[in-house]
Protein backbone atom coordinates (compact mmCIF):
# COMPACT_ATOMS: atom_id res chain seq x y z
CA UNK A 1 0.00 0.00 0.00
CA UNK A 2 2.58 2.60 1.09
CA UNK A 3 4.80 1.45 -1.75
CA UNK A 4 1.94 1.94 -4.24
CA UNK A 5 0.14 4.99 -2.87
CA UNK A 6 0.40 8.19 -4.95
CA UNK A 7 3.46 9.90 -3.40
CA UNK A 8 2.10 13.43 -3.21
CA UNK A 9 0.66 15.36 -0.29
CA UNK A 10 -3.04 16.30 -0.56
CA UNK A 11 -2.37 19.58 1.30
CA UNK A 12 0.10 22.46 0.98
CA UNK A 13 2.55 20.74 3.33
CA UNK A 14 5.14 18.97 1.13
CA UNK A 15 5.28 15.67 3.04
CA UNK A 16 2.81 13.72 5.18
CA UNK A 17 3.21 10.60 7.30
CA UNK A 18 1.54 7.34 6.30
CA UNK A 19 0.78 4.38 8.60
CA UNK A 20 0.05 1.18 6.68
CA UNK A 21 -1.79 -1.59 8.50
CA UNK A 22 -1.72 -5.38 8.21
CA UNK A 23 -5.21 -5.51 6.62
CA UNK A 24 -4.30 -3.39 3.54
CA UNK A 25 -5.75 -0.20 5.04
CA UNK A 26 -3.84 2.91 5.99
CA UNK A 27 -4.03 6.15 7.93
CA UNK A 28 -2.47 9.35 6.62
CA UNK A 29 -1.63 12.61 8.35
CA UNK A 30 -4.20 14.24 6.02
CA UNK A 31 -6.95 12.38 4.18
CA UNK A 32 -6.70 12.34 0.41
CA UNK A 33 -10.43 12.93 -0.11
CA UNK A 34 -11.49 15.60 2.40
CA UNK A 35 -7.98 16.75 3.49
CA UNK A 36 -9.00 16.36 7.11
CA UNK A 37 -6.09 15.93 9.53
CA UNK A 38 -5.52 12.84 11.69
CA UNK A 39 -3.75 12.82 15.04
CA UNK A 40 -0.43 11.01 15.32
CA UNK A 41 -1.71 9.43 18.54
CA UNK A 42 -4.53 7.76 16.59
CA UNK A 43 -2.08 5.40 14.83
CA UNK A 44 -2.81 1.80 15.83
CA UNK A 45 0.75 0.62 16.56
CA UNK A 46 -0.36 -2.98 17.14
CA UNK A 47 -1.52 -3.31 13.53
CA UNK A 48 1.32 -1.45 11.81
CA UNK A 49 3.00 -3.05 8.81
CA UNK A 50 4.93 -0.07 7.43
CA UNK A 51 5.41 3.54 8.46
CA UNK A 52 6.87 6.44 6.53
CA UNK A 53 6.54 9.72 4.69
CA UNK A 54 5.40 10.56 1.16
CA UNK A 55 5.51 13.78 -0.83
CA UNK A 56 7.00 15.57 -3.83
CA UNK A 57 6.84 12.31 -5.78
CA UNK A 58 9.02 10.43 -3.27
CA UNK A 59 8.48 7.59 -0.78
CA UNK A 60 10.40 6.92 2.43
CA UNK A 61 9.39 4.20 4.89
CA UNK A 62 10.52 1.38 7.12
CA UNK A 63 9.24 -2.15 7.63
CA UNK A 64 7.77 -2.48 11.13
CA UNK A 65 8.68 -6.20 11.30
CA UNK A 66 12.47 -5.99 11.33
CA UNK A 67 13.05 -2.22 11.11
CA UNK A 68 14.75 -2.03 7.70
CA UNK A 69 14.42 1.31 5.89
CA UNK A 70 13.43 1.86 2.28
CA UNK A 71 14.57 5.21 0.92
CA UNK A 72 13.75 5.92 -2.74
CA UNK A 73 13.45 2.16 -3.29
CA UNK A 74 16.79 1.26 -1.68
CA UNK A 75 16.96 -0.93 1.45
CA UNK A 76 19.13 0.09 4.44
CA UNK A 77 20.14 -2.19 7.32
CA UNK A 78 22.28 -1.43 10.39
CA UNK A 79 24.61 -3.52 12.58
CA UNK A 80 27.12 -3.14 15.38
CA UNK A 81 30.16 -5.39 14.99
CA UNK A 82 32.79 -6.17 17.63
CA UNK A 83 35.83 -8.42 17.06
CA UNK A 84 33.79 -11.34 18.43
CA UNK A 85 30.24 -10.84 17.19
CA UNK A 86 27.79 -9.04 14.93
CA UNK A 87 24.78 -7.46 16.62
CA UNK A 88 21.92 -6.81 14.18
CA UNK A 89 20.19 -3.52 14.92
CA UNK A 90 17.70 -4.21 12.13
CA UNK A 91 16.35 -7.54 10.91
CA UNK A 92 15.53 -8.82 14.38
CA UNK A 93 12.31 -10.82 14.68
CA UNK A 94 10.54 -8.08 16.64
CA UNK A 95 8.13 -5.25 15.91
CA UNK A 96 9.75 -1.84 15.53
CA UNK A 97 6.44 -0.12 16.20
CA UNK A 98 7.46 2.73 18.53
CA UNK A 99 7.13 5.19 15.65
CA UNK A 100 8.53 8.71 15.44
CA UNK A 101 7.42 11.53 13.15
CA UNK A 102 7.88 15.26 13.52
CA UNK A 103 8.61 18.45 11.64
CA UNK A 104 11.24 21.07 12.45
CA UNK A 105 10.29 24.68 11.76
CA UNK A 106 11.63 28.19 12.20
CA UNK A 107 10.14 31.63 12.55
CA UNK A 108 11.89 35.02 12.28
CA UNK A 109 11.01 37.71 14.81
CA UNK A 110 11.82 41.40 14.96
CA UNK A 111 13.83 41.59 18.23
CA UNK A 112 12.53 45.01 19.17
CA UNK A 113 8.83 44.30 18.62
CA UNK A 114 8.82 40.48 18.89
CA UNK A 115 6.52 40.50 15.88
CA UNK A 116 6.91 37.86 13.20
CA UNK A 117 8.87 39.10 10.19
CA UNK A 118 8.06 35.98 8.23
CA UNK A 119 5.60 33.16 8.84
CA UNK A 120 6.63 29.84 10.32
CA UNK A 121 8.54 27.74 7.79
CA UNK A 122 9.09 23.97 7.94
CA UNK A 123 12.82 23.21 7.58
CA UNK A 124 12.80 19.40 7.76
CA UNK A 125 10.66 16.28 8.13
CA UNK A 126 11.74 13.32 10.27
CA UNK A 127 10.41 9.79 10.72
CA UNK A 128 11.71 6.58 12.23
CA UNK A 129 11.51 4.53 15.40
CA UNK A 130 13.08 3.62 18.72
CA UNK A 131 13.47 0.04 19.88
CA UNK A 132 14.99 -2.04 22.66
CA UNK A 133 17.11 -5.05 21.64
CA UNK A 134 18.27 -7.79 24.04
CA UNK A 135 21.43 -9.63 22.94
CA UNK A 136 23.48 -11.97 25.12
CA UNK A 137 22.70 -10.24 28.43
CA UNK A 138 23.23 -6.83 26.84
CA UNK A 139 20.40 -4.35 26.37
CA UNK A 140 20.66 -1.93 23.45
CA UNK A 141 18.41 1.07 22.98
CA UNK A 142 18.44 2.01 19.29
CA UNK A 143 16.82 5.03 17.65
CA UNK A 144 16.93 5.39 13.86
CA UNK A 145 15.48 8.40 12.07
CA UNK A 146 15.43 9.46 8.44
CA UNK A 147 15.71 13.26 8.16
CA UNK A 148 14.48 15.08 5.04
CA UNK A 149 15.76 18.67 5.27
CA UNK A 150 15.39 21.54 2.82
CA UNK A 151 18.84 23.10 3.36
CA UNK A 152 21.13 20.08 3.73
CA UNK A 153 21.45 16.51 2.40
CA UNK A 154 19.03 13.71 3.23
CA UNK A 155 20.47 11.79 6.18
CA UNK A 156 19.95 9.25 8.92
CA UNK A 157 20.24 10.16 12.59
CA UNK A 158 21.20 7.23 14.85
CA UNK A 159 21.29 7.05 18.64
CA UNK A 160 22.61 3.95 20.41
CA UNK A 161 22.86 3.16 24.13
CA UNK A 162 24.35 -0.09 25.46
CA UNK A 163 24.06 -1.54 28.95
CA UNK A 164 27.68 -2.73 28.54
CA UNK A 165 30.74 -0.96 27.16
CA UNK A 166 31.48 -2.10 23.60
CA UNK A 167 34.14 -1.24 21.03
CA UNK A 168 33.58 -1.98 17.37
CA UNK A 169 32.07 -0.67 14.15
CA UNK A 170 28.67 0.72 13.27
CA UNK A 171 27.96 -0.93 9.91
CA UNK A 172 25.56 0.29 7.21
CA UNK A 173 24.38 -1.94 4.37
CA UNK A 174 22.46 -0.82 1.29
CA UNK A 175 20.58 -3.48 -0.68
CA UNK A 176 22.49 -6.17 1.25
CA UNK A 177 25.96 -4.73 0.50
CA UNK A 178 28.13 -3.04 3.10
CA UNK A 179 28.70 0.60 2.13
CA UNK A 180 30.10 2.16 5.31
CA UNK A 181 31.78 1.18 8.58
CA UNK A 182 32.31 3.71 11.38
CA UNK A 183 34.63 3.00 14.33
CA UNK A 184 32.55 3.37 17.49
CA UNK A 185 33.15 3.01 21.22
CA UNK A 186 30.05 2.65 23.35
CA UNK A 187 30.37 3.51 27.02
CA UNK A 188 28.01 1.78 29.42
CA UNK A 189 24.63 3.59 29.56
CA UNK A 190 25.96 6.61 27.62
CA UNK A 191 24.24 7.58 24.36
CA UNK A 192 26.27 7.74 21.16
CA UNK A 193 24.80 9.67 18.24
CA UNK A 194 25.64 9.76 14.54
CA UNK A 195 24.36 11.69 11.53
CA UNK A 196 25.05 9.88 8.23
CA UNK A 197 24.38 11.34 4.77
CA UNK A 198 22.34 8.85 2.75
CA UNK A 199 24.20 7.51 -0.28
Amino acid sequence: MLRNIHPCSPVEQDFIWVAEYDDNTYLTEYNFDDKKGNLFDSIDKDRLLRFGIIGLGRRFHYEVWGGTFRVDGKMYEFFFETKDKTIPLTGNQIYYNDVISYKSAEVFLNPSTLQSVRGTTITSYTFGYKVGIDRENNELQFKAQCVIPYDSPLHFNFRLVSSKSLTGDFVIRKNGKEIDRIKTSLKKNVASELNWIIQ
